[in-house]
């Protein structure tokens, strides 16, 4: 480009020869060049402004693609939860309304019935009889306490709980069977039940060679309900006999009768 330029302005200069029109029409020749330069250069900004615009514009839409798709996909794992949740409600539903048979409580012949389920409550169940065992306490007002019993498990003794109440205390000094109770690290003879797993109750609680327990021997008061207004003490005076007929002390009534004795006399010397 700029040997093109030379080159006319070197043909100019050979065939005008007028010294001022030559440089009239070669300022203003440059003067276009000029232009024509800062043109080309505004066109490569433009271009490169273009470009960048161009590439953000693909960034932006990339990026709106990306979070269509990603709500594309939750929009179908929703729905596959909803559907999922559709089924189960119309199998529940199906189960609700499905009417009751006599095969439904009957067990398949492949399943095991010889242990009971474990949510189905058991009555307790005889172990041993005769176990010896220590008192570890007994609540008295709650009457329930627990006794320590070893038992021998693969050839190792373990140390065990088993529950007493106090209706399960078969020989006390105490008539009522709830008033009985046992002594802490009292040596008692019983027979073992078990209700669930690791569970046990002693019953037919004695002492030992079919004592009595030794126990705690507790007076139990009645309590009287009072109301808040009123007294603690109020004696019933309906019951009590009249003050004039309680008994005179002897020397009270013979000290009486004198005074009479002296009023009437006194009476008579005065008429």
């Amino acid at each position: 480009m700029a040997s093109e330029l030379e080159k006319l302005i070197s043909t100019i200069q050979k065939n005008i020869h007028n010294g001022e029109l030559k440089t009239n029409i070669i300022s203003n020749f440059q003067n276009l060049c000029g232009q024509i330069q800062n043109l080309s250069g505004q066109i490569q900004n433009l271009n490169v402004q273009i470009q960048t615009l161009t590439h953000e514009k693909i960034c932006v839409e990339n990026n709106c693609l990306k979070q269509i798709n990603a709500a594309h996909l939750r929009n179908t794992i929703l729905s596959d939860k909803v559907m999922a949740l559709q089924n189960q409600l119309l199998q529940q539903k199906t189960c609700f309304e499905k009417p009751q048979s006599d095969s439904i409580d009957k067990p398949a012949a492949h399943m095991d019935t010889s242990y009971p389920s474990p949510n189905i409550i058991t009555e307790p169940k005889l172990i041993n009889e005769s176990v010896t065992g220590v008192v570890k306490f007994f609540n008295i007002e709650k009457k329930y306490g627990i006794i320590n019993f070893t038992e021998n498990e693969n050839g190792t003794e373990t140390l065990k709980d088993a529950f007493i109440y106090a209706n399960n205390i078969s020989k006390s000094k105490i008539e009522k069977p709830v008033e009985r109770n046992l002594q802490p690290n009292e040596t008692v003879v019983f027979d073992l039940y078990q209700i669930k797993n690791d569970e046990y109750v002693a019953k037919n609680v004695t002492g030992p060679n079919g004592e009595n327990v030794k126990g705690v021997y507790v007076v139990y008061q009645k309590q009287i309900t009072r109301m808040p207004n009123q007294r603690q003490h109020q004696p019933n005076y309906r019951n009590q006999p009249h003050p004039r007929s309680r008994s005179r002390p002897r020397s009270y009534s013979i000290r009486r009768n004198q005074l009479n004795d002296y009023q009437h006399g006194g009476r008579n010397i005065f008429r």
